[in-house]
């Protein structure tokens, strides 16, 4: 018994099937086209949304800041080094009840290994 392939499973009369090369003139190139643009567009609006949130975002900030007394127009990195510096290169008392004070880290370090070489004497 010989089996035909195609003479099985195209749902209808073998005369009737539409090639596949004959389809592409089913295509609706314009509706395609419209959806493609459609999507663009919506792309394009989410991505001006995000940038204009983001500008105001920034802009109420800096006003925030600004009526804290918050120097704004320093650089980030430049404001951090300067509290950073400010913080551990200079004395000052943190709890006088507990006698805690601040030190800057070059003699912190020198208080350290001083304070090590003196218990590990043989």
């Amino acid at each position: 018994m010989a089996h035909d392939s195609h003479a099985h499973g195209h749902g209808g009369s073998h005369a009737a099937a539409v090639p596949q090369a004959g389809t592409g003139n089913q295509i609706q190139h314009m509706q395609v086209f419209l959806f493609g643009l459609g999507g663009f567009m919506l792309i394009a609006v989410a991505v001006v949304a995000t940038y204009i949130y983001y500008g105001w975002e920034q802009t109420s900030l800096k006003f925030e800041r600004e009526e804290m007394g918050v120097q704004v127009h320093v650089p980030a990195i430049t404001a951090r080094k300067t509290v950073l510096n400010g913080t551990f290169e200079s004395y000052s008392i943190v709890d006088a009840a507990e006698g805690r004070v601040r030190v800057p880290i070059s003699v912190a370090k020198e208080m350290v290994i001083r304070n090590y070489a003196s218990r590990n004497k043989p």
